[in-house]
């Protein structure tokens, strides 16, 4: 048996007891072990993927346009407030004039280490919620603390036994109130006719995901979501609920880009699950990118995003993506090849 096959049997007994458990984290030390062990000494599938795959429901087209809005969080708040930014352009959008609302939070020791923007795009009834990535060192200290938070302290009626990661509750949390306020001032408040499209790009996509399952319970009418590089979120009580609210509803998508690290964070064997629906981009040595519209029903396809393993992950595509026009969504004001994670 080759160590991938080894790997994937053990890996799939490990979350097999997670599944089964009421604990957030793995009691058995002995699979986290074996599994780094075998995670160094593995190799990758190298799986052709082909655009055919995809449904055609998903509309790539509409898909960057939203990148380009997720894009729009790593910019200069003043050139986000009157829209000349480079992703604000690119998105192919307007705002409303007044109607664009960019909010920083401090946590830990740094000044703005999370951010929101939320507008009112023009000749659409919807506004649009925009989280961004990891961006300073206070990020990565939220991205990292694996531990969970759950009920009775998470404010989601109807999740029986959900936990989610802290430090991304935590961002978004911070940002709830300043949330809502834009929105009701922006006209898409739960009794207007007015939709809310989620986006968000590395920890801002998981903080998306929680602000959907958030607003919904109060009312916003979320309409689609689009989160890029997204780390799991929560265990599969959290991912039940969440799919139960939109998945089948609305157009949701998860894209995922070739080897990047961050979707394969928080390990999966401490209890995390990814939210579907997951659409896969590999780069080809040719320059073409092929794409696929992920079988994930029932766990996460070993032929997308989860083909590579932790020795042949690259955090180069994290932020180099395929999706904005400049190749780089994590730096607004560089050129693509400029790489900030």
């Amino acid at each position: 048996m080759s160590f991938q096959a080894l790997f994937r049997r053990i890996h799939t007994s490990c979350l097999d007891r997670v599944r089964t458990s009421n604990a957030m984290f793995v009691s058995g030390r002995a699979c986290l072990l074996l599994l780094c062990f075998l995670g160094a000494e593995s190799t990758g599938d190298n799986v052709s993927l082909s655009s055919g795959a995809l449904s055609t429901a998903f509309d790539e087209d509409r898909m960057r346009s939203f990148a380009e809005l997720a894009g729009v969080a790593y910019c200069q708040p003043s050139l986000v407030d009157d829209w000349t930014c480079r992703n604000c352009g690119q998105s192919g959008f307007e705002v409303e004039s007044g109607k664009v609302r960019v909010m920083d939070n401090k946590s830990f020791w740094q000044e703005n280490s999370t951010r929101v923007v939320v507008g009112k795009l023009k000749d659409v009834n919807s506004c649009f919620v925009s989280f961004r990535g990891s961006s300073d060192t206070a990020n990565w200290i939220s991205d990292f603390l694996a531990l969970q938070v759950g009920a009775p302290d998470l404010p989601f009626p109807g999740c029986t036994g959900c936990y989610v990661h802290l430090g991304f509750w935590q961002v978004w949390e911070a940002h709830v109130a300043g949330v809502k306020s834009a929105l009701l001032d922006f006209g898409c408040g739960p009794t207007s006719s007015n939709g809310v499209i989620v986006m968000g790009h590395s920890m801002g996509a998981a903080a998306a995901h929680l602000a959907m399952y958030t607003l919904h319970q109060i009312g916003f009418h979320i309409t689609e979501a689009y989160t890029f590089e997204s780390p799991r979120v929560g265990n599969q009580a959290f991912v039940d609920a969440f799919e139960n609210l939109f998945l089948g509803r609305i157009p949701m998508y998860r894209m995922t880009h070739n080897r990047d690290i961050v979707v394969h964070v928080p390990m999966a064997w401490l209890g995390y699950v990814h939210v579907r629906q997951e659409v896969f981009y590999n780069d080809t040595t040719s320059g073409a990118t092929f794409h696929k519209l992920c079988d994930d029903a029932s766990q996460e396809d070993v032929t997308c995003s989860w083909q590579y393993l932790w020795d042949n992950l690259d955090t180069h595509d994290h932020c180099n993506l395929p999706w904005v026009q400049a190749g780089n969504i994590c730096n607004c004001s560089h050129p693509a090849g400029d790489v900030l994670v």
